[in-house]
């Protein structure tokens, strides 16, 4: 699985991509991939968006909040 850190620049890369009209993008290791239409980076970067927003919203603990409550000899 990649890091949170992997997909941005990977999504990063796809958008500029796609901005500059560019069918290929090269990684940081150097890696090149070439896609054969604009659909398919559309849903590449449909892709990273959402494996992107599935790792923030596992990352985001619970948290659970205990409210005391008082009562008085009045009864409130």
């Amino acid at each position: 699985m990649s890091t949170p850190t992997d997909l941005h620049a990977t999504l990063a890369r796809i958008n500029a991509a796609i901005h500059s009209g560019e069918r290929r993008i090269t990684t940081e290791d150097g890696a090149s991939v070439e896609y054969r239409s604009l659909q398919e980076m559309l849903d590449v970067r449909r892709d990273l968006q959402a494996q992107i927003a599935a790792q923030s919203t596992r990352a985001v603990p619970r948290l659970t909040v205990a409210r005391p409550r008082f009562t008085t000899l009045r009864g409130g």
